[in-house]
């Protein structure tokens, strides 16, 4: 029985009283609408926002584990069910800066499978997958059975996806290979190309940082280059609310409020943007919260146009201003901050 109807038959109830009360009741949604919030943002951003990064700072873990476990995931069908997931990890040895990488596949089929092969790129690459973790369901009428495998992938491969990815034209393409395995049908699986940018970036700036280490003082040396770069420019891609998008990243941003407010009085510049980025939503409160940061760090500049977006925002009808505002008082802050700062402008 396949993922997706075991989890038909748990939700199969109130599934039902959604469509039968589809029109009184518009808030009772039966797919996903966060694809078209996020059609006109930098993917790469987006994921590099997404990355998972372990082991920094831990003096008890001798490698940094880089996993890319929150960015894409394919959804099949009304309800949204994953299955057949993929994402990229690599690690980092925290004395030499050397990096591997790895793709790590998970498979759900009726029997085992039994996967043994990884092939992939151009040119081909074909190249051993080693299965380390199984697991089998069968609370319901067949057994459903879970198996991880995990391949080395070279990173001139990454590298070739990776400069594939800075072409417009090939931001929203996908990479392909096949996991083969023994006892079950073969197994495609697609990672985007911008995924596979972001994590590459994240990967070369953490193992430099590492070979070639920065002044301490350098603000965003665990920060993947593409969102550094960004924030500095000012030109950071939040999700603007409209009356009819922006209510996935409004309800991730509710939930980092507490977050946000802790990183603010700790004057934790760089985690208050990564943060940010995590949800990015583009109300007055964040892009203030953004120029707060520039500021703090010293990016004038880009200060200024946060604190603008920020006062922006304020100013639109009906959307793009918060409620609360986590005590700040906006536009009002914002204008006094450009007016500050003006003033101390040479």
């Amino acid at each position: 029985m396949s993922p997706a109807f075991r989890s038909l038959q748990s939700i199969l109830p109130a599934f039902a009283i959604c469509i039968v009360t589809l029109g009184a009741l518009p808030g009772c949604e039966t797919s996903s609408s966060t694809s078209t919030q996020q059609d006109t943002a930098d993917p790469t951003q987006v994921y590099a926002a997404r990355i998972q990064v372990d082991g920094i700072g831990d003096d008890l873990e001798a490698r940094i584990e880089v996993n890319t476990v929150n960015c894409f995931k394919y959804r099949h069908g009304l309800l949204q069910v994953v299955w057949n997931d993929a994402f990229l990890r690599g690690y980092i040895d925290k004395e030499t800066g050397n990096a591997s990488y790895q793709i790590y596949t998970i498979q759900f089929h009726d029997d085992w499978a039994f996967p043994y092969q990884a092939n992939y790129g151009s040119p081909l690459h074909t190249t051993e997958a080693r299965r380390i973790y199984s697991d089998v369901d069968c609370r319901h009428h067949d057994c459903d059975c879970e198996e991880h495998a995990v391949f080395e992938v070279a990173p001139e491969e990454l590298d070739r996806i990776a400069a594939l990815a800075e072409s417009a034209e090939n931001k929203h393409k996908d990479w392909r290979f096949r996991i083969k395995n023994q006892q079950a049908s073969d197994v495609d699986f697609n990672l985007p190309y911008a995924e596979i940018a972001a994590f590459k970036q994240q990967m070369d700036a953490l193992s430099k940082s590492i070979r070639s280490p920065e002044p301490t003082d350098h603000p965003f040396n665990q920060l993947p280059p593409s969102l550094s770069q960004a924030f500095i420019d000012g030109s950071l891609d939040l999700i603007s609310p409209t009356l009819t998008k922006g209510y996935g990243a409004a309800a991730k941003s509710r939930t980092a409020i507490a977050r946000e407010k802790e990183l603010l009085e700790n004057e934790d510049w760089e985690g208050l943007v990564k943060e940010i980025m995590a949800h990015r939503f583009g109300d007055n409160l964040h892009f203030h919260l953004l120029g707060v940061a520039a500021e703090g760090l010293g990016y004038t500049e880009a200060a200024i146009i946060y604190y603008e977006k920020s006062i922006e925002q304020s100013n639109r009808p009906l959307t793009g201003k918060c409620i609360a505002c986590m005590g700040f008082q906006l536009p009002r802050e914002s204008m006094d901050a450009l007016e500050r700062m003006n003033h101390e402008s040479p």
